[in-house]
């Protein structure tokens, strides 16, 4: 159940709304029942492409399912994920000689370059998504066997996002571990007390890369929060990057609701991250979100589909963009495929994330799931 797509959905919207209404800063708007019927709506939606499959299947698949065995990687995946690790480096190296310098070097005063353009466009997506590769293959692998090399693996891809200071790189490949552990392993009350520390280690890693990348402002940058009297004292006040991150889109979501028309048909917009950046950047944006602050540019994303087919348009566009990652669910659920299973990792992972951004359409992870393919399928003549 916990890998579900319907219920991961769920949970995080419902986390995100039922975190919204404690109102813990004062630059969110109330809820309006608009809103709020459209967030059921939405939800609904999901479901509904969830039933199709149990009526389809007549399987509900609500208990746990983990291969019986985790299976070594066949020696054509294994000359191939070789391959890939090298053309990583490669990338990774070049854009080092490049741009001549590193994000993390700014923070230590050491150099200039920020986040925002380190990275040779296009090909840094695609570096990112090898990069979340190798590590969600590092922490199979040790899962697989216990042998602590592979742990040094993961913590190496770990540290391309840390010098990179790509806080959202880092929290994609954290939750894509998580679910690499969920989806071939499985939860234990002796894992879940381990995630619980480490997801308090995670707020203040995510708190302290949000000090570190706004130009040294530090403790001065949580004025911007505008934190309420709501906002509990016991709290560490780290806590409110993480809160203000999972519950921003709600309040952006909320200020442009009513713009949106009932029904639309633009699917370019649905689309427009696909688009190579170096292409993309040329291009008027044409999905623009009237942010309640824009220090806060989190939306989610619901407001793509909003603009490419309005209101209730969006809601049968869920039905059916909810159809593919049912369809790798149950397949996975059946067979047990590794491709299945990776492929199920990306799209839990983006349905995780969706309350921050559209992560469907965006290139790094759709390269990641392409690359499944090609790594564990056997191509004729590759």
């Amino acid at each position: 159940m916990l890998i579900n797509p319907a219920f991961v959905f769920i949970f995080v919207w419902s986390l995100s709304l039922f975190l919204y209404t404690r109102y813990y800063s004062n630059i969110f708007l109330p809820l309006s029942d608009f809103t709020l019927n459209y967030l059921v709506a939405a939800n609904v939606s999901v479901i509904l492409s969830w039933l199709l499959f149990v009526v389809i299947s007549g399987r509900l698949y609500l208990r746990k399912i983990v291969p019986a065995e985790l299976v070594q990687f066949s020696l054509h995946a294994r000359i191939k994920i070789k391959m890939l690790l090298y053309f990583g480096i490669f990338l990774f190296l070049l854009e080092v000689v490049y741009f001549r310098d590193l994000p993390i070097l700014a923070v230590f005063g050491l150099g200039v370059i920020t986040y925002q353009d380190f990275g040779i466009p296009s090909l840094h997506g695609f570096l990112n998504a090898i990069v979340l590769s190798l590590s969600m293959y590092s922490l199979y692998n040790y899962l697989r066997t216990n042998r602590k090399i592979y742990i040094l693996y993961y913590l190496l891809t770990l540290l391309v996002p840390i010098v990179g200071m790509n806080r959202g790189g880092l929290t994609s490949m954290l939750v894509q571990s998580f679910f690499v552990i969920l989806v071939f392993r499985g939860l234990s009350f002796r894992l879940l007390i381990k995630l619980m520390v480490f997801f308090v280690l995670f707020v203040f890693i995510f708190a302290w890369f949000g000090e570190n990348r706004t130009l040294g402002l530090g403790e001065q940058v949580y004025d911007v929060f505008n934190i309420s009297d709501n906002f509990p004292e016991w709290l560490p006040k780290g806590t409110i990057w993480v809160y203000m991150y999972l519950t921003s889109s709600l309040n952006n979501i909320e200020n442009v609701i009513n713009s949106y028309s009932l029904l639309n048909f633009e699917p370019y917009k649905a689309m427009f991250g696909l688009i190579p950046s170096f292409i993309r950047d040329a291009l008027d944006q044409p999905v623009k979100v009237d942010l309640v602050l824009s220090a806060f540019n989190v939306s989610s994303f619901m407001p793509n589909y909003l603009s490419a087919f309005g209101v209730i348009g969006s809601l049968f566009f869920y039905f059916l963009a909810s159809l593919f990652p049912m369809y790798i669910f149950y397949a996975y659920a059946k067979r047990r495929s590794l491709v299945h299973g990776f492929v199920l990792v990306i799209l839990l992972h983006s349905i995780a994330l969706s309350v921050f951004s559209d992560f469907f359409a965006i290139q790094v992870y759709v390269f990641q799931m392409l690359l499944q393919f090609v790594i564990f399928l056997r191509i004729k003549g590759f």
